[in-house]
């Protein structure tokens, strides 16, 4: 479970060594030669390289994957407990083989889901798992429709295990954890669980200790005497600690305790299970706005799709946790999580970097008060409160997106309160007229308002806490990188936006629409550059006018069109800059001085010399560099190590005879790898998109081998380099 850990259980990652094919297909086929059958690791995506591409649509339809696995010697079969089959989330329906013996049908809700199969596991030989996926469109499988504003993407997107449960074990779902402050440093911890058995009758102990992040032991609680009963479970118990000394969790020190749960039997620990918590205060004060640990806090943030051509959903965990990186270092605190729960990874990054979480089902513009449909979103939404309630970093809870139905809301507010009483519920909006007339709009505690500025005061007044969100603003779906003018419009769209929605007290802040760029079939859109980084992550000028304007340490950012040309003229220059004083040079001479501003539009004449950015504030200086370019010559690539060992970050630039990039080349390479490895470009003949010069595009090498990546394309010399992923080894470009 994520956020959790199970340091006293067995588990064996099941990652490795898929064979997949695309289509339903018998386990037997797997026995034979097949060219269509491939071997992939998890997590894996069918859709990776038929997305983000105008005019092709993805693959709708069944993926079959097969893995014959041995459980090693070592493995604690001859104790009691039960073996658990665990899949994370994706998107569709699966069915699921072990051993030729079938287990039902299992919904991935982009949760994932569990399965008991210690009847069927074999102990001493092979065994065969087979599981059919389906990301065909259903009524009953969340978003419920067939073509929203995002992509469905198929295959086994997260990870999958095999893990011992002991005879006694703590289920983390089934565990609430509840914290109240007391007084400024002194806290009340509650939790709330039961143990479950499955051996006939017996008793055992059951330990709690919080740990601060040195390991100290700040509190303890021990329930004695614990009774299973004759159905396998305990009744409900609770283990209570008063503490002091407390440091509050907060998106500028976001502090993480340790909270360990053991299960002791004659002196011996049975099952042990470690959360990850913070202790904070968050609520939204009438008219007023949030306030995190008594003092108002401003919502800052982005809406966040989980996708990246190449990997389609199932992005690697450091591409996970970079996408929340990259939203702290703009300045930004928060995040909604749009339209689906997504990775654990990803959550786990936000706890760790203080970022606050709007959390929701998978939605759009779907929400029904009846039927399949609201029943799987009743399942769906337990599923993720109980998944993500004990993490410090969700703020809110979201039961849909542009749709309304007063039935439905209702239903899914008393399945969240249910769990979880402490956190506001909202849903989001963009028809305020519509929510009166469907009755939804007491619905909320704060309204989440996509768009429509002029419904401010209403939206604040239906709300229960009269507070509004600001869910999706400043979109710009035309805001292609390397488009100068459409980047600055989208600036320019964004400084406009945020002026209307934070001129009011009750509005507690925004998420802009959106973080990445993103692939969609809505309207055959194909593409949607609404992000303030483009699909790869590689910034438009909208973030560093974001971080110009919301981070504190010394930045500047430069853009010019400084392209050698038949003839010299004025150009303009623009600058994003949290510095009080910008001095702009060429070739060291100063031509301008100015005040600072995040946002600078400047006319200079011409010069066949660098262009040089200087600001400073607080003493400290910092510049950017603009060189002036001809025509492209060729291709240069490089690439740096990602903290997972046997992943390449690889950058591809177009530059002129004198080695200086070609910011108006954009375009397509042609990319190849000879050795043994993998690219991950979004075609499948290889393509890396240039935009503004320069381009991102992974490889994945196993490690200690060796690879040579060439990219080409008409008129430029082709660019290489010969990599391993072994450390020791440097990487050589040509």
């Amino acid at each position: 479970m994520p956020g959790v850990e199970y340091p006293t259980r067995y588990k064996l990652e099941l990652n490795r060594s898929w064979r997949f094919v695309r289509g339903e297909a018998a386990p037997a086929l797997f026995a034979n030669e097949n060219p269509d059958i491939t071997t992939v690791s998890l997590p894996h995506c069918w859709n990776n390289r038929d997305t983000f591409q105008p005019g092709v649509t993805y693959y709708r339809g069944k993926g079959t994957y097969q893995l014959q696995f041995q459980v090693p010697d070592d493995a604690p079969f001859v104790e009691p407990g039960q073996w658990i089959l665990q899949i994370d989330g994706f998107y569709g329906k699966s069915t699921l083989q072990l051993n030729d013996q079938p287990l039902g049908t299992q919904d991935g809700q982009y949760l994932g889901f569990e399965v008991d199969i210690t009847s069927y596991l074999h102990q001493l030989q092979r065994n065969t798992l087979t599981l059919v996926l389906d990301n065909r469109h259903r009524r009953d499988t969340l978003p419920g429709i067939k073509k929203p504003d995002f992509l469905l993407f198929g295959g086994l997107s997260g990870s999958a295990h095999l893990v011992k449960r002991p005879r006694l074990f703590l289920n983390a779902r089934d565990i609430r954890i509840d914290t109240w402050q007391r007084e400024q440093d002194a806290w009340h911890l509650r939790t709330t669980f039961a143990v479950s058995s499955v051996v006939p009758v017996t008793r055992c102990e059951v330990h709690w200790t919080l740990n601060t992040p040195d390991g100290e032991t700040l509190g303890s609680s021990i329930s004695r005497n614990v009774e299973i009963n004759s159905s396998g479970e305990s009744n409900i118990l609770t283990a209570a600690m008063d503490l002091t000394g407390i440091q509050c969790w907060d998106i500028d020190d976001p502090v993480l305790y340790s909270l360990h749960a053991r299960i002791i039997q004659h002196g011996n620990t049975i099952d042990e299970v470690i959360f990850r918590i913070g202790f904070r205060t968050a609520e939204f004060l009438h008219d007023e706005g949030l306030f995190l640990n008594g003092r108002r806090v401003e919502l800052r943030g982005c809406n966040r799709h989980e996708s990246m051509p190449g990997f389609g959903r199932a992005l690697p965990t450091v591409l996970q946790r970079e996408d929340a990186i990259r939203i702290k270092e703009m300045g930004l605190n928060f995040v909604r999580l749009s339209h689906y729960p997504q990775h654990p990874e990803f959550l786990d990054a936000c706890d760790e970097l203080g970022l606050l979480v709007y959390a929701e089902i998978a939605t759009w513009r779907s929400v029904r008060g009846y039927g399949k449909w609201l029943r799987a979103a009743c399942r769906q939404t337990e599923a993720l409160v109980r998944r993500d309630r004990h993490r410090p970093c969700i703020l809110i809870w979201g039961m849909g997106t542009e749709s309304r139905s007063r039935r439905a809301y209702t239903r899914l507010r008393k399945t969240i309160q249910m769990l979880d009483s402490h956190r506001p519920i909202t849903y989001a909006e963009n028809h305020f007229r519509r929510a009166q007339c469907k009755r939804t709009t007491k619905q909320v505690e704060v309204w989440a308002l996509n768009d429509n500025m002029d419904a401010l005061q209403d939206a604040m007044q239906s709300s229960r806490l009269r507070n509004v969100i600001v869910s999706e603003c400043a979109k710009s779906p035309d805001a292609k990188r390397g488009s100068l003018e459409h980047e600055v419009k989208q600036v320019h769209t964004i400084i406009s936006d945020l002026r209307r929605a934070l001129q009011e007290p009750f509005v507690a802040g925004f998420a802009l629409w959106c973080l990445n760029d993103y692939a969609t079939l809505y309207k055959k859109h194909y593409q949607c550059h609404s992000g303030v980084l483009d699909a790869w992550r590689q910034n438009k000028m909208a973030a560093d006018f974001i971080r110009a304007r919301y981070t504190t340490e010394p930045f500047i950012r430069l853009y010019a069109d400084w392209e050698i040309k038949a003839h010299g003229d004025d150009r303009d220059v623009y600058i994003c800059t949290n510095c009080s004083q910008v001095i702009l040079r060429i070739d060291h001479q100063q031509i301008m001085q100015t005040a600072g501003s995040p946002f600078l539009r400047l006319r200079i004449p011409f010069s066949e010399s660098t262009l040089i950015a200087e600001g400073s504030n607080g003493g400290t200086v910092v510049r950017d560099t603009c060189a002036p370019w001809r025509n492209a010559y060729e291709i240069r690539l490089q690439t740096s190590t990602t903290p997972a060992s046997d992943w390449l970050d690889c950058l591809a630039r177009v530059v002129d005879g004198d080695g200086h990039p070609v910011q108006s080349w954009n375009g397509d390479l042609i990319a190849s790898l000879q050795g043994i490895g993998e690219l991950y470009s979004y075609t499948h003949d290889n393509r890396i998109l240039i935009t503004r010069g320069s381009g991102r595009f992974f490889a994945r090498i196993p490690v200690g081998e060796s690879a040579k990546i060439t990219a080409t394309a008409k008129g430029l010399m082709p660019g290489t380099l010969t990599t391993n992923t072994n450390a020791d080894e440097e990487v050589r470009t040509e």
